[in-house]
């Protein structure tokens, strides 16, 4: 195969079939009539193929928002442009009688398609019900080809985590030995590390809650790791996002030295499946070792939760 380019396609010769492929962008290539096979049914990623014409405008607006969708998935899927003007054979096998329509195919296979203009959001997996089953016969979709609804508020969201991806297959696995299991949704535990900190965070976001429209409320926390006497203590800084209305924990974020923030968002993450509320977490019992944990009086979830609790007292006049 060879290259050339020319504004700001490259344009690749495909020798052994004669095919001319125009790669619009990494992720967008410009598909026809001779190429739609080798492009996208013998792709080894999902290709999400755009069906559009010169003359049409909402074909036109869409071009950004898939330049957008390419971007955010760069690497998990590939988008296939298809004029169907020059191309109304390929169009015709596809059955397309109106455009824009956007076409998902995942193994050479039709997974799904959009008619009309479609905003960004529409574009986060293959859909499926409650049970993780496609619209195709017996298939299932799981991880990061699927779309993921949050727990929190069962609207699409992102969530390319391994463990989100164990979590649906684990549910796949039951449906297809009949268990009939719904999955919940996705709490989107994380958690990383910066040079001697680790950092991680599961739910909602105060910021996510907020554009999603939520009436919100948080609680703030810095506790020692250790007794105030142990040589090597370092503060453990907790925040934790609660839903207003029914004090219902929906997210939270920690940040500690050391390597022990993921188990702290796994407690957090356990704790909004749940459906723990400030209440409950004022009446956490928790342990406690010098060497281990906070003094006896001190719980970096119970402060958050105490930090909520002193905002929302009533005041005296």
């Amino acid at each position: 195969m060879t290259t050339g380019s020319g504004g700001n396609a490259a344009v690749c010769y495909c020798a052994e079939e004669l095919e001319v492929w125009i790669i619009i962008s990494d992720f967008i290539w410009e598909v026809n009539e001779t190429n739609f096979k080798n492009v996208v049914l013998k792709s080894d990623i999902p290709v999400l193929v755009d069906c559009w014409a010169p003359w049409c405008m909402p074909c036109r607006a869409q071009h950004p928002i898939l330049e957008k969708v390419a971007d955010d998935l760069q690497g998990k899927v590939l988008i296939a442009s298809l004029n169907t003007e020059e191309n109304r054979d390929e169009a015709y096998r596809l059955n397309i009688d109106s455009i824009p329509t956007l076409v998902i195919f995942k193994g050479g296979e039709e997974q799904q398609r959009f008619i009309g203009l479609q905003k960004a959001d529409s574009f986060l997996g293959i859909v499926t019900d409650p049970y993780l089953r496609t619209s195709a016969d017996g298939v299932y979709a799981a991880g990061d080809c699927a779309e993921k609804k949050s727990f929190i508020s069962q609207k699409p969201t992102r969530g390319e985590f391994g463990t989100n991806a164990v979590v649906m297959a684990r549910v796949v696995a039951q449906n297809i030995m009949g268990r009939n299991k719904v999955f919940p949704g996705i709490i989107n535990a994380n958690a990383t590390t910066v040079y001697d900190w680790s950092i991680g965070s599961s739910g909602l976001t105060e910021k996510m809650a907020l554009d999603a429209g939520l009436n919100v409320v948080t609680g703030h926390s810095e506790v020692l790791d250790k007794y105030p006497m142990m040589d090597g203590m370092s503060p453990i800084r907790t925040k934790l996002v609660f839903e207003g209305d029914t004090q219902n924990l929906i997210g939270g974020s920690v940040m500690r030295k050391g390597h022990g923030a993921a188990q702290n968002v796994d407690f957090i993450s356990f704790a909004i499946q749940m459906q723990t509320t400030l209440e409950d977490l004022l009446s956490y019992q928790y342990a406690t070792h010098p060497e281990l944990a906070a003094k006896p009086s001190d719980n970096t979830y119970v402060f958050a939760a105490r930090d909520l609790a002193g905002k929302r007292k009533p005041r005296l006049s």
